[in-house]
Order: C-alpha cells, then structure tokens, then sequence
C-alpha cells in the first residue's frame, strides 16, 4: 500500500472526526461504537486505529469539530451588549434546529465530568475555559468603564456566570415552556446580581 501525505492523513482523520459527530448526533454518545464509525464511514478497523486509539479519542476530535462549528461571540464594549449577545445565543439555543447540538453538549459535559481526571476530553475543556475566559474579559472591561462593580474575583463571578447560563440551558431545553422572554429575563436579572450591575 502506498504511503499517504500528510494532508490525506488529516483530511481522513477529519472525516472520521466528522463521522463520529454526526453518529452522536443522531444516535446519542452512549450507543455510538467504534463499529458504527467504521461501517457509516466506509473504513476498515485498521483505518480507524491509523487515526485513534480509541472511542473515547475520536470523541475528543468530534468536540473538537463541535467547537470549530460553532461561533463565538465578538468583545462586549458594555452590560448592554453582554444581555444582547447572551439573550441572542439562548433563544438560538433552544431553537428546534439546535436541540441535537444541546443534546450533545450536556451528554459531553456530563460524561466529561463524570470521568477520571485522566480521561476527560480536552476539547470540552478548552471549550468550557473559552467561555469563562470570555465572561472574564467582559467584566473587566465592565468593571473597568464602572458598569459593574465585582464584590468577588471577576474570574469566580466569570465562573458561577457560566454555571447559571449552562443550568438555565439545561433547564430550558428540558422544559419548553421557560423558552420566552420572560424566563431570560430572570436569568438576565441573576447576572446582573451576580456581576455587580449598577443601573
């Protein structure tokens, strides 16, 4: 067999990658095995361990994919910007079109936190630290212009931001009748307190 190149290495290992989200998608991360990535994506068992060495490895590399997918919100300049951007990215959360996604993102975080410390996905990780570090970076530049005033450490208050933010997406995804204006709202008004807002 020829040898490949470097680029039909990651443009395989990319596929596969992409295989396994899809898979997870549609059939939840528990049910997905390393055969059903073989067999949906045409490739052979030694293909597969060519890329991965295990599930659990190409789980890591479809977050990865998850996380390229999505968008990240631009710098907030103001308090008025952050609940914009946030209200924005919740009512998109729990449109139709995203349930799967937020399916997928609470059974990685779940099974990620469940995990040894050694065997948690990176990928997830970093992600979960983008957001905090991009809660962070916003209330210091609140705090800086005299919007909020931080009683704790900003990256503490960053920090139960992001858990209120990921149990009210957790909540509202289960619930459908919290997805109106009103129950962002209430959580809006939950990190107002929690940063310090001064109106």
């Amino acid at each position: 067999m020829p040898k490949r190149d470097q680029a039909y290495m990651t443009s395989q290992r990319d596929r596969i990658a992409q295989v396994t989200l899809d898979l997870i998608r549609e059939n939840g991360l528990h049910k997905v095995s390393i055969r059903m990535i073989c067999k949906a994506g045409g490739l052979s068992m030694g293909a597969f361990y060519t890329h991965f060495d295990s599930k659990e490895a190409a789980f890591d590399a479809a977050i990865s994919q998850l996380s390229e997918q999505t968008e990240f919100p631009p710098p907030v300049q103001s308090w008025e910007m952050f609940e914009e951007l946030y209200r924005a990215n919740l009512k998109m959360e729990l449109a139709p079109q995203s349930r799967d996604t937020m399916r997928l993102s609470f059974e990685f975080a779940a099974m990620t936190l469940g995990a040894p410390s050694d065997r948690r996905w990176s990928t997830f990780i970093n992600a979960q630290d983008r957001i905090c570090s991009w809660i962070e970076n916003a209330l210091i530049t609140l705090n800086d212009t005299g919007e909020i005033v931080t009683t704790g450490s900003i990256s503490g208050t960053a920090n139960q931001m992001w858990a209120l933010g990921v149990g009210a997406t957790h909540l509202a995804v289960l619930n459908s009748d919290l997805h109106n204006d009103a129950f962002i709202d209430q959580i809006l008004d939950a990190m107002r307190r929690l940063a310090g807002y001064r109106n």
